[in-house]
């Protein structure tokens, strides 16, 4: 490893960072870093591209930085690239579902515990279908696996487990109710038919839910 300060217009962005990362906290980051300078180095890759510090990156670019003080890992850490990437980020700002959903959906490598709830929704609905729902939880800034443990859920109580089924469930928990409010009605035992009615016309479910 070296430490040395290299141009701003030196350093590359990773494709896998999800883009929600570099907003986060922004206006107090650049306050700190207008104040006190950049306290730590950005690590990055032989090839440049940021290891640890997009955030910091792109606050000190905001800024008008020319150069950035940045720890320059060995010769072959691009090809440890990614995995040096989530390691960083463990005791840092860690990933959440939506980011790592938008990893999955880029290509990168994810933790089972994550991929295998996607998976389950690409097997439930097909890829296809999986792709657009996909798009759809990132914008609204979930998780898959918020959706995943809903559907599994309707799935064990209403004995429906058709593609079709999952389909008119997804675009409902999308479009028409929550999550909370399907899980809600399963918690409180309404008649499984009648919360196959509400899914399958579209309708919010009108029920009393508080004890």
């Amino acid at each position: 490893m070296k430490f040395k300060q290299f141009a701003v217009g030196d350093l590359k962005m990773s494709a896998f960072n999800p883009p929600v990362r570099h907003v986060q906290g922004m206006p107090a980051l650049m306050k700190n870093i207008k104040e006190n300078g950049l306290i730590v180095p950005i690590v990055i890759a032989n090839d440049c591209t940021i290891v640890d510090g997009h955030r910091r990156y792109v606050g000190m670019k905001k800024l008008g930085y020319k150069k950035i003080p940045c720890v320059q890992h060995n010769t072959s850490s691009h090809l440890l690239y990614d995995s040096m990437f989530l390691n960083a980020n463990k005791d840092t700002m860690q990933l959440n579902g939506n980011q790592y959903l938008w990893r999955y959906v880029q290509g990168a490598v994810i933790p089972d515990r994550f991929l295998t709830r996607i998976k389950c929704l690409e097997l439930w609905l097909g890829k296809r279908y999986a792709k657009g729902m996909f798009a759809r939880i990132l914008d609204k800034g979930h998780s898959a696996t918020t959706y995943q443990n809903t559907m599994g859920i309707y799935r064990k109580y209403t004995k429906l487990t058709s593609k079709k089924a999952m389909k008119e469930l997804a675009y409902y928990l999308l479009n028409v109710g929550s999550n909370n409010s399907v899980k809600s009605a399963v918690m409180f035992f309404i008649a499984a038919d009648v919360l196959v009615q509400f899914v399958e016309n579209r309708e919010v479910i009108k029920a009393d839910f508080n004890v």
